[in-house]
């Protein structure tokens, strides 16, 4: 069983690294050498835990009448959490980086009278390009953007969620041609009767 461990580990492995090199694909070949060498050295360390998996300390952290199967799901699941934080610390610090004082974009938070529906306001390109694979913007929280300072035309979004559905309904969308400062905070507002939205720089 140990083994079936092992194979598992060094497959999430692959992959986790696969998914650093892919964050990195619009950046310079120095800075990919450079985080791709931190993210193999992160592996190495979480393959270091292979070591409970394969001695009598494992059981100190699990009953001795758990199953493998459960121990499977608890480091997979431990594993799965830690790539996840990993990468959103990871790629957020490195588009700091590149991105030194970038002017952050805040949304109003919507709420729906109807049940099953989530509403917000996102913003879903800019300058033309989606917002994931646009280099000039970055998805700090569902609420939160950070975008470099400069001229941008960004495409902002009034959006009700269907959660029974998983489906993003769009009610209305405008494009603004914004100069965004360093620094600077802006905040996004919907008007829902007019179908507008409201920018100001705080």
């Amino acid at each position: 069983m140990p083994i079936v461990f092992i194979i598992l580990v060094l497959l999430f492995s692959a992959l986790f690294v696969w998914l650093v090199s892919y964050n990195l694909r619009l950046y310079d070949r120095k800075t990919r050498k450079k985080y791709l060498i931190l993210a193999t050295l992160t592996v190495i360390i979480l393959e270091s835990c292979l070591t409970l998996l394969v001695s009598e300390s494992f059981d100190i952290i699990f009953n001795k009448n758990t199953g493998y199967i459960f121990k499977l799901l608890y480091i997979l699941v431990f594993l799965l959490i830690f790539t996840i934080v990993y990468l959103y610390v990871f790629l957020r610090k490195l588009w700091n980086i590149k991105n030194p004082r970038s002017a952050k974009i805040r949304f109003e938070k919507k709420k729906s009278t109807e049940r099953g529906v989530r509403s917000h306001i996102s913003i879903s390109h800019i300058d033309g390009l989606p917002i994931k694979e646009s280099s000039k913007g970055f998805l700090l929280s569902p609420n939160k953007i950070s975008i470099t300072a400069g001229t941008h035309r960004i495409m902002v979004q009034r959006i009700d969620y269907l959660t029974r559905l998983c489906k993003p309904l769009v009610l209305f969308e405008k494009e603004f041609e914004m100069d965004f400062n360093k620094d600077s905070i802006y905040y996004i507002k919907s008007n829902d009767s007019k179908k507008t939205f409201e920018i100001k720089e705080n």
